[in-house]
């Protein structure tokens, strides 16, 4: 069913029907048996960032972690300024130090990534490093003033 309408969609819908399929198969109760499946739906399609998204998710469900890291590597190799394929892979590094690197260099090459920003902010508050965090959530506010996340976090920082 999942493979017969990827085919179907227009390929500038296949990413919504991709995601959809993982959030379907999220749910399933044998994880590995979902990520299978997931792998043969999404093999014609390995040339895009979201079958790699999709698969890097499907196997940190199955508790798989090397296979999402290396999924979500591939992802961010296709598409390297992906502020979303950036995400999953510090998610799927499952480790503080790593994914705080990995933001940092993602930051210096693409330093408009508000997502990306927000998410080293809140990791460096959760690491204790309030005065870097300060910085980053400033260079969020520059950005947009009424933000009211932004907003939030420095005010709860400043208590």
């Amino acid at each position: 069913m999942f493979a017969q309408r990827l085919k179907a969609a227009p390929p500038n819908g296949r990413s919504l029907l991709m995601f959809q399929m993982q959030q379907f198969l999220l749910r399933a109760q044998a994880k590995a048996a979902a990520f299978g499946l997931m792998e043969r739906v999404l093999q014609p399609y390995l040339n895009t960032q979201e079958a790699h998204l999709v698969l890097a998710q499907g196997a940190h469900a199955a508790t798989d972690a090397e296979r999402a890291r290396a999924e979500a590597q591939k992802a961010l190799a296709i598409k390297p300024d992906s502020e979303l394929a950036t995400l999953t892979l510090a998610q799927m590094l499952g480790e503080l130090d790593g994914a705080q690197k990995l933001f940092a260099e993602f930051l210096q090459k693409y330093p408009s990534a508000r997502e990306v920003r927000s998410a080293y902010a809140r990791l460096l508050v959760e690491q204790k490093q309030y005065d870097p965090a300060r910085e980053q959530f400033l260079l969020l506010l520059k950005e947009q003033p009424d933000h009211p996340g932004t907003l939030y976090a420095l005010g709860i920082m400043a208590l």
